[in-house]
């Protein structure tokens, strides 16, 4: 063994003796005794938001499709069916460029706002268009047009189970904003309906995970 690896030893031995008494003094802060000896505390969700940042910034169009959709993101051009074909081929495929996407939804991109709009007037009852509509409210907050969104297919949707999936999704996502989509909801339908059933219902269910959290 080499002189270095000696020294390399001692410090290491060193270093765990130290963080030993710090977690043996019960009366003394762990975070400030391992500052004093030279531990650096890391944010690892700040550290994997850079890195997330760092790799949506670098993203490159892969394919023709996907320098289609950025030419378009990044124009004023209203959007079109072929933009919004574009847009499902390139989001709902293997091999999504994720990085790239990102990017313009966390801008807040109005061209993406648009072209989702587009989209569900087309496809009023898609959740995964709603879903991608959340996202962007997420990042730039577009309450009002979410809110639209989801009354329009809820309205739309006639087969129960689709129509509960809709409305557990519409009330998820906007209840943090507090909105409430639930009693929003039920002044569109008279209690004999099924629609108001799975409402009511969805409700109940609402309470028994509010009143669990509540108990732990």
């Amino acid at each position: 063994m080499s002189h270095f690896d000696d020294l390399e030893k001692l410090k290491r031995t060193t270093i765990s003796r130290q963080v030993d008494r710090i977690f043996e003094n019960k009366n003394s802060s762990y975070a400030d005794g391992l500052e004093d000896i030279g531990f650096e505390w890391v944010d690892d969700e700040e550290s994997q938001e850079e890195a997330e940042h760092y790799e949506e910034e670098q993203a490159i169009p892969a394919t023709l499709n996907q320098e289609f959709l950025v030419a378009y993101l990044e124009s004023r051009l209203e959007p079109d069916d072929r933009v919004f074909d574009v847009y499902i081929t390139e989001t709902t495929g293997k091999n999504v460029n994720y990085p790239l996407f990102r990017r313009y939804f966390k801008r807040g991109s109005e061209q993406l706002r648009m072209l989702l709009v587009y989209g569900l007037s087309l496809r009023p009852c898609c959740r995964d268009l709603l879903m991608d509509l959340s996202v962007l409210h997420y990042h730039c907050g577009i309450l009002s047009v979410l809110v639209q969104a989801y009354l329009t297919a809820c309205n739309n949707e006639n087969d129960s189970a689709k129509f509960e999936l809709l409305a557990r999704d519409f009330y998820s996502t906007t209840c943090h904003d507090g909105y409430d989509a639930l009693h929003e909801l039920k002044q569109f339908y008279s209690l004999e309906t099924n629609k108001r059933k799975v409402l009511e219902q969805i409700g109940e269910d609402t309470n028994k995970d509010t009143n669990l959290r509540i108990i732990f």
